[in-house]
């Protein structure tokens, strides 16, 4: 029997004495350095050659006899191979590396000679690793092991790289590096994780082994859609061909048939023979040209190889077409793909970011291959009138400086070989992203399974689990809780604001009797908005925001800026100090004494600290008296507020003051104009608090939402409104009904993803920066209490004992949990980037780190508002005077971006804003590494 065949087979051979090749506190030790941590260069994957990690659809399906023969077959063609073993139990009497070391070394070539393997991380006891890593008291991180195996593949590009191993076999294969896992595809790494995930951030080309035993059909097909499941390449599957179960007949015609998630590619199947069982007993030969491998393994092994050889050349195939892919990208990008926001004449194509795949919060990114770099020479002084001990001397120099040469074209050449680098996603993919890595698959499973039960349903007059449920979720949950009452779907957030528009004007003319006609037909309707706003692409959004060039003549010709768009007033962290910028029509009615500022950030924001003072009033009477203004000159009405609580995206994440945006919605309630947030970017904890409004602590009428909803995974919005707003599109006939809408309204695929997100946000098991109710009293507390007493209660505040106030010193944690992150970015280092002299001005908030650098006279800046008044028409510009100067086509920014490239950071500016966006879930020793790495990176700016 193949299955008794294999995992027997392979505990005998195994167990005969060989030298260890791998040590693993050594290798620990060696690429501890290598973790998320690390910079990108020193984490570089290298494509000079190609790479497989074998897989099994389970335990004892024979994975390491298939890593044998493969290394075997390779260099038995003259190919320089390594084998990594990144967990092994059972060591060292069981080891998967010395029984492939000692097949590859029957090839009976140099190659064979030269074969390696390295065992990274090896546990005494024969159980599943995790058991074994208990049992033992070992903690190993899953980071250290894909590290280690990083590490590993690095090493080997080194030697390859230094003997100059390229083209040694008839298909020019450089090297081959053959990575086997441990168990099957889901069983558990060291701690417990699954060890699909933890080698996720590598994605290495899978080779999948199938089970040929009863009931390996259903194994394999749930281990190859688990790699599918999780982003990998599945290269190839091998399997015994045993002909009384017919495993390999039915894969080959369930997986091997034109697939068209595979481009209609059929997945290759490879048919291997059956192994004899070891000889009877246990006996294994140790001598001879078997090396301790037995005469049956041997003869399997020859009459193996060539399927191993097939499979040899469907990996190094499918490595030319990665690479070709690759290598071509950025070229057929730029003359097929149209981008937004991009200018193309500006781009050549090495500034185009060719992304192989995603690793939670990181792209792994292509870069580019090439030759290796010309030698250069180092003179030194002629050696010929020197002393004997001179001479010593001067040849230690020559020797050093040599040595140092070889090292430095050694870098050269990895650094131009094809390669793929981590690159931390600053911008957050336009601001989308919920999940660390270890959370990815969480969405992905949530995706998968609402496609496969689902895939899309209509909405109108339809109900089904996943827009129910998040129906649900919005309107009971911390979002919508207390005001909202009503979910509507839409597509992306510039829709999600034509709806709020439309929803907006028809509560405004409803209130006042306007929708029955008589007396001069429909009102002309426009929005009160603020300056630097913007709130999407389609034409309606585009007029309810002030004139800018995202909508000037050479965007949108039919652009009309309908309505009243004010100067608000900002907040950012100057010198160390939240500091308040005033507008022109202000700078005389605060009371005098200077701009304000505070110490922290919940000084700045407490809702308290204006009441009653001459800043608020005059807050309170400019807003008045430019609506009045408006109304006196303009033949249209006010017919919605329409903000971005506290933080303007798009506009170069400007801080809006709260108090400000607090005194406009009690202006616009008094005279009963709707009120609609923009929550596109701001809300679902992107500011840290479940949404802007709650940091505000006002409510809307209507407010939109998307982007992080559902953690980057689909297309997206809702708009949520109060029953009043619902209650005006109530009426006998279909026209007074809202007819908006679209092919995807409620998704069920963006529902599932959404409903996914908010659960790994709110979380404290996903989310260790939630702040969380408190864990429970302990039994022993309890016990302590004494019999019949009543329980003692839970410790107030969150369970992260930091929150809010709580992270500043002599701070305490909140009085209960308040469903808000942490803070994502430690103030005094923020203080310290406020001071840099290239800063203007810094706003970190929840998960936004934005610096906006201070522009040189040199560098061109979009025109200035002319105006000093509180607000502008049609007529007005983006930059308010509040800003410094710049706006989104200010350039100035690039050298800052740059250098942040260098340190494994993508990022896109906003004019002279910098910004870097970290996920809800982000940990935040992540976060002060990227704040470091952006106070580095200011030194680039002139």
């Amino acid at each position: 029997m193949w299955i008794w065949g294999a995992a027997a087979i392979l505990t005998r051979r195994q167990r005969s004495n060989g030298r260890l090749l791998g040590l693993t506190a050594a290798a620990a030790r060696r690429h501890a350095s290598s973790g998320a941590g690390g910079g990108a260069a020193a984490r570089l994957l290298p494509l000079a050659f190609p790479t497989v990690c074998v897989w099994g659809a389970n335990t004892g399906v024979g994975k390491t006899l298939v890593s044998a023969g493969l290394v075997r077959a390779a260099a038995a063609q003259q190919i320089p191979v390594h084998y990594v073993k990144p967990v092994q139990t059972g060591f060292p009497e069981d080891s998967d590396a010395r029984l492939v070391e000692r097949a590859a070394a029957t090839a009976g070539s140099a190659a064979a000679a030269a074969a390696t393997s390295r065992v990274l991380f090896a546990f005494k006891e024969p159980a599943s690793p995790h058991i074994a890593a208990a049992l033992e008291g070992r903690e190993v991180a899953d980071a250290a092991v894909a590290a280690a195996t990083l590490s590993e593949l690095q090493a080997f590009a080194d030697r390859l790289s230094a003997a100059r191993a390229t083209g040694l076999s008839s298909g020019g294969v450089p090297g081959l590096c053959v990575v086997e896992t441990a168990g099957g595809v889901a069983s558990p790494a060291p701690s417990g994780e699954l060890m699909a995930d933890v080698l996720r951030p590598l994605r290495l080309p899978a080779l999948l082994v199938g089970d040929p035993a009863l009931g390996g059909i259903s194994a394999t097909v749930c281990a190859y859609e688990s790699l599918l499941l999780r982003g990998y390449d599945v290269v190839g599957l091998a399997l015994v061909r045993e002909p009384r179960r017919g495993n390999f007949d039915a894969l080959a015609r369930l997986l091997g048939r034109a697939a068209a998630h595979r481009g209609g590619r059929p997945l290759p199947l490879v048919p291997l023979p059956q192994c004899a069982p070891p000889p009877a007993g246990g006996a294994v030969g140790g001598g001879g040209d078997g090396g301790g491998l037995d005469a049956a393994l041997l003869a399997w092994l020859d009459e193996s190889r060539p399927a191993f050889e097939q499979l040899l050349s469907l990996i190094g195939s499918e490595h030319a077409r990665r690479l070709e892919w690759l290598g071509g990208a950025a070229e057929r990008a730029r003359a097929t793909v149209w981008w937004p926001f991009t200018q193309h004449g500006n781009v050549d194509a090495g500034a185009v970011t060719v992304v192989d795949a995603r690793a939670g919060e990181e792209w792994l990114v292509y870069q580019g291959g090439g030759g290796g770099g010309a030698s250069s020479q180092v003179s030194s002084p002629s050696s010929s009138q020197a002393s004997p001990q001179q001479q010593q001397q001067q040849q230690q120099q020559q020797q050093q400086q040599q040595q140092q040469q070889r090292q430095q074209q050694q870098r050269q050449q990895q650094q131009q070989a094809p390669a793929l680098a981590p690159l931390y996603d600053g911008a957050s993919s336009w601001w989308t992203q919920t999940c660390r890595g270890d959370l990815q698959s969480e969405v992905a499973r949530a995706v998968a399974s609402a496609a496969g039960r689902y895939m899309h349903v209509l909405w109108p007059e339809v109900a089904h689990e996943p827009g129910l449920e998040l129906t649900r979720a919005l309107l009971e949950g911390p979002i919508g809780r207390g005001w909202a009452s009503r979910v509507f779907f839409s597509d992306d957030g510039s829709t999600a604001i034509e709806v709020a528009l439309k929803m907006a004007f028809r509560r405004y003319c409803s209130q006042r009797g306007l929708l029955e006609g008589g007396g001069g037909g429909a009102p002309v309707l426009e929005v009160f908005a603020l300056q630097n706003n913007y709130h999407g692409d389609t034409l309606g959004a585009m007029d309810c925001a002030a004139p800018s060039g995202f909508n000037g003549p050479k965007q949108t010709p039919w652009y009309r800026g309908r309505g009243l768009f004010m100067d608000p007033p900002y907040l950012s962290i100057k010198g160390g100090r939240w500091t308040l910028a005033l507008p022109d029509w202000l700078a005389g009615g605060a009371g005098g004494g200077g701009a304000p500022s505070w110490g922290s950030r919940e000084e700045a924001f407490c809702p308290e600290r204006d009441r009653g003072t001459p800043l608020s009033a005059s807050y309170a009477s400019a807003i008045d008296a430019a609506i009045d203004a408006h109304e006196a000159t303009s033949r249209g009405r006010l017919g919605a507020l329409l903000m971005e609580p506290v933080l303007q995206g798009a506009g170069g994440m400007l801080c809006v003051d709260p108090e400000f945006q607090r005194e406009l919605v009690r202006a616009c309630r008094r005279r009963g104009i709707p009120v609609i947030f923009d929550e596109v970017f701001t809300g679902c904890w992107r500011l840290g608090a479940p949404t802007g409004a709650a940091i505000l602590g006002e409510t809307p009428d209507i407010a939109c939402y998307a982007k992080l909803l559902t953690a980057g995974a689909a297309p997206l919005a809702v708009t949520l409104a109060r029953e009043e707003v619902f209650a005006a599109f109530s009426g006998g006939d279909k026209a007074h009904a809202l007819l908006h809408g679209h092919s995807y309204t409620a998704y069920p695929i963006g529902c599932a993803a959404s409903l996914a997100s908010l659960s790994i946000i709110t979380s404290p098991e996903t989310n260790p920066n939630i702040c969380s109710p408190a864990p429970p009293p302990s039994p022993a507390a309890v016990a302590a209490s004494g019999w019949g007493a009543p329980p003692p209660p839970p410790p107030a505040g969150c369970a992260a004992g930091s929150c809010l106030a709580a992270a500043r010193p002599g701070g305490a944690p909140c009085a209960a949990p308040c469903g808000a992150l942490v803070p994502m970015w430690d103030e005094s280092a923020v203080g310290q980037l406020s001071r840099h002299p290239a800063v203007e001005g810094v706003v970190a908030i929840g998960t936004v780190l934005a610096v906006e650098l201070k522009q040189q006279p040199s560098q061109p800046a979009a025109p200035q508002a002319a105006s000093g008044g509180a607000a502008g028409g049609a007529g007005g510009n983006c930059d308010g005077g509040a800003r410094s100067g710049g706006g989104y086509l200010a350039g100035g920014s690039g050298a800052v971006v740059a250098a942040l490239r260098k340190a494994g950071v993508f990022a896109r500016p906003l004019g002279p804003v910098v910004y870097v966006m970290v996920t809800p879930t982000t940990a935040r020793a992540e976060c002060a590494r990227l704040l470091a790495a952006l106070a580095g990176a200011l030194g680039a700016h002139r």
